[in-house]
């Protein structure tokens, strides 16, 4: 009993520990937000899609740009014309976003008649997945990391 009580010492710990450590930034992390865009064809289309399936308005827009708060980072699609370099549209970044019900998400978006990849939810261990694409065949990959059913 003494050395499960020791244990159970030792465990909570190092779970406060490891919890602190998340928490805490690095005094060297000068990041603020994380972002990320997409390359489209046609913004207003994009921009119906993603409104859609996010749920809510764009808090930025201008005519080369959409953008989306997405869990506190920027999510946006950004006009292909308005670019100063080469890029290619579709599949060219994976955005993932971490979902709390991955079976409602799924139901919604495939009554929506969004296009989705994947027939059913894809579960692997512990994680649960599925993938959409927008109408520029950006694919967007929606997880949840509940335990297996």
């Amino acid at each position: 009993m003494k050395y499960l009580i020791s244990a159970f010492a030792s465990l909570c710990l190092l779970f406060s520990f490891v919890l602190t450590r998340a928490q805490a930034p690095e005094p060297t992390q000068n990041i603020e937000r994380f972002g990320l865009y997409v390359v489209v064809a046609d913004l207003s289309k994009a921009q119906t899609f993603y409104e859609q399936l996010f749920q809510k308005k764009p808090y930025v827009t201008n005519d080369r740009l959409v953008g989306f708060d997405v869990a506190g980072g920027l999510f946006a699609v950004f006009a292909q014309k308005g670019l100063d370099r080469k890029a290619n549209r579709g599949d060219s970044t994976v955005p993932y976003l971490r979902i709390k019900d991955i079976d409602a998400e799924f139901a919604r978006l495939k009554k929506a008649g969004f296009k989705l990849l994947d027939a059913a939810v894809v579960r692997e261990g512990p994680i649960a997945l599925f993938r959409c694409s927008d109408p520029d065949g950006n694919v967007i990959e929606f997880f949840s990391t509940a335990p297996p059913r």
